[in-house]
């Protein structure tokens, strides 16, 4: 992962060299970006300068636009499992649950590229080379684009037989089958729309992905209840009925329609030059191998790691089917928790990646160092009132999605469990989004493999095949508990495992000298 340029960014020399032939008109054009630091405006604002100045008030104000972000962007899942748990019922649940196991399988490819791209553009942005920085944005939307191409191939080929060896519910396979393969449709476009989210963290204007996330979340609402229910007496007595609603087709094409305005207003933004660097379409054109080389090498590691852990959480949730409809909704309710809980630390995450890679980037490691330590803090202060409030607070918390009552046990003993596991996650998430910024992703990689594959799989089947136990199952339920509830206390455990580990590593020192 080392290259002879002082400032960890591959020149334009070295790329020409490493191609050993001579580009063509545009890509020589792009190439021309001098070694040194620019000092010339990218185009658009005025840059901002996250190298200096005290640490904790970048933090926070990189941090709270893109928890704004993300909440927005968790409010399409949420709002749409509210309006299919309430109408359709937990089979519908279900359904969106295993399309959540799916695409979190697919998103391997969308990791391989995204973490790649946002520490080249960070610490190329942070190194003052503006040019190398939209020529990394437009290779990483071109080629993200042509991935999601295949990956929604890929989705229509084999959603059915997901669906079917998921779940044995007939009706939960047909609704999943409809709402996946319009889902599959969309994706070049949702995509697109990481890459454009991606940019934006990147260069540190974190205040356009909130007012895109917000706008497109307005419409996700608007939308959710029109295309789901329909304009009827459903939604209240006095509305006439007007029009008929799609149900969980319905709950897809609002996610798809608001998706498209994210990718059509952040597109906007870039080529208009109203953030810190303006695109062009010149940037749009024929790959530049060194350039895809790069990304790919630094989010390989990454992406294999998420990539097994998302697999394995896919075997965890075929394991949780087994128990029926009722019990896979609660824990479908429960990724929906785990995305609102996960709100701030995403948020913080994502402005450690922004603050380490441009800090790494102006040779200032000391900075990134101090900005994780200060993040951490930051993380649980926010995070431990959270967790104490959801468990006073738990049944009421299931009840916002479903209301029968087999649904609301199941999910507020899971509830109850799943959300101490936040707290290490506070840990593991900021420190490992420390190696993300600094392009070395390798030592997250091996500790989430580890911890997925080698701690939870092996505790978790142990707790399942106990349940599964009629004698077992019948002794100890007859003491008040029930051992499925014991696979996510392996959770738990295995998370704290997981945030010593990455703190061990970090304190090490290597990611300082990553160079990329």
């Amino acid at each position: 992962m080392t290259n002879g340029n002082e400032n960890n960014i591959p020149s334009s020399e070295s790329t020409n060299a490493e191609n050993g032939a001579p580009l063509d008109a545009l890509s020589a054009e792009i190439h021309t970006a001098p070694d040194e630091k620019e000092t010339a405006a990218p185009g658009g604002k005025a840059a901002q300068d996250i190298t200096k100045g005290p640490i904790l008030p970048w933090v926070i104000r990189l941090a709270l636009p893109t928890m704004g972000a993300i909440a927005f962007h968790a409010s399409y899942s949420i709002v749409d499992t509210i309006w299919v748990g309430r109408y359709i019922g937990k089979e519908g649940i279900s359904a969106i649950s295993i399309w959540f196991y799916m695409f979190m399988v697919f998103v391997f490819f969308n990791q391989l590229i995204g973490i790649g791209s946002v520490a080249l553009i960070s610490q190329s942005y942070g190194a003052k080379k503006f040019e190398q920085t939209k020529i990394v944005i437009g290779q990483t939307f071109m080629f993200k684009f042509y991935m999601a191409v295949l990956v929604a191939v890929l989705g229509w080929l084999f959603a059915g037989d997901v669906y079917r060896g998921f779940i044995a519910d007939a009706e939960v396979q047909r609704l999943g089958i409809a709402y996946s393969l319009i889902l599959f449709t969309a994706l070049p476009v949702y995509f697109s729309g990481f890459t454009l989210n991606t940019a934006f963290r990147g260069i540190g204007d974190m205040k356009y992905p909130l007012y895109i996330a917000g706008a497109s979340t307005i419409l996700n609402i608007i939308l959710d209840p029109i295309l789901i229910v329909g304009i009827n007496s459903s939604l209240h007595p006095a509305i006439p009925d007007l029009t008929r609603g799609f149900g969980i087709v319905g709950a897809a094409a609002a996610t798809v329609i608001a998706q498209t305005f994210t990718f059509m207003f952040s597109t906007f933004i870039f080529f208009s030059g109203r953030t810190f660097i303006k695109m062009e379409l010149k940037y749009l054109g024929l790959p530049i191998w060194h350039w895809i080389k790069r990304i790919v090498q630094i989010g390989t590691p990454t992406a294999i790691g998420e990539g097994v852990r998302n697999i394995a959480m896919l075997i965890i949730g075929k394991w949780v089917a087994l128990f029926g409809t009722a019990i896979f909704a609660a824990q479908g309710i429960m990724g929906q928790f785990f995305m609102l809980v996960w709100i701030p630390l995403g948020g913080i995450g994502q402005a450690v990646v922004t603050l380490v890679g441009q800090n790494l980037g102006a040779r200032k490691p000391w900075r990134g160092e101090e900005s994780v330590w200060k993040s951490v803090w930051v993380a649980l202060a926010i995070i431990i009132p959270i967790v104490i409030l959801g468990e006073f607070h738990a049944p009421g918390l299931i009840q916002v999605f479903n209301t029968e009552p087999d649904v609301i046990y199941a999910g507020t003993k899971i509830l109850r469990v799943i959300l101490i596991v936040f707290i290490p996650l506070a840990v593991s998430g900021i420190v490992g989004s420390a190696f993300w910024g600094s392009g070395d992703t390798t030592y997250p990689m091996i500790v989430g493999v580890v911890n997925v594959w080698l701690v939870q799989l092996p505790l978790i089947w142990v707790a399942m095949k106990l349940a599964l136990h009629p004698v077992v199952r019948l002794s100890v339920v007859a003491g008040g508990h029930e051992p499925i509830y014991y696979a996510w206390w392996v959770i738990v455990f295995s998370e704290v495992l997981a945030a010593a580990a990455l703190v061990w590593l970090f304190k090490l020192g290597l990611w300082k000298k990553a160079k990329i």
